[in-house]
């Protein structure tokens, strides 16, 4: 692609910070992901907790 030609040196270092930047917005956004997927499987846990409790209350009626 860049065959037999310079890439200034300040290009480069600036992509390489650009691309740090990224890779670590990725991790953040993942982190995040991650939390949120938690979150979610906590919530529906708890809906179907709560649906089974009130499955049996209704038997015991």
């Amino acid at each position: 692609m860049n065959e037999g030609k310079q890439v200034p040196l300040a290009e480069v270092l600036r992509l390489r910070a650009d691309r740090r930047r990224l890779q670590a917005k990725v991790a953040l956004l993942e982190a995040e992901r991650e939390g949120w997927l938690v979150e979610k499987a906590h919530l529906i846990s708890a809906l179907e907790g709560h649906r089974t409790a009130e499955h049996h209350s209704h038997e015991d009626r």
